[in-house]
């Protein structure tokens, strides 16, 4: 492991709030044949890749990263929508990290 990935695994811990180990547990785990695989949230998923936020929803909003809506969303008497949990699949993730973002 570079010295560059092992900063990256710290700077992901302490922005996560959780342990080295574990940001190495989500980033080698591989969903096993049959069971759901784990969700992300946008948070995390911008940590885990190293960028921001932001860049994550407009990944999501191009199609380069397939999001997940775990609740539905309504529009108020204004227009404006409420709700929707959004989530990314980790394999998703980690599979951008391993092999980048195809045009």
């Amino acid at each position: 492991m570079t010295s560059e990935q092992k900063k990256a695994i710290r700077a992901t811990a302490a922005a996560l709030g959780i342990n080295e180990d574990e940001v190495k547990r989500m980033l080698e785990a591989k969903p096993a044949d049959g069971k759901p695989d784990r969700f992300v949230t946008r948070n995390e998923a911008a940590a885990l890749m190293a960028i921001c936020p932001h860049t994550v929803d407009a990944m999501a909003a191009a199609g380069k990263l397939k999001k997940v809506i775990l609740t539905p969303s309504w529009k108020t008497k204004t227009g404006k929508r409420l709700g929707g949990s959004v989530r990314f699949r980790l394999s998703d993730v980690q599979s951008i990290i391993q092999n980048g973002i195809s045009a």
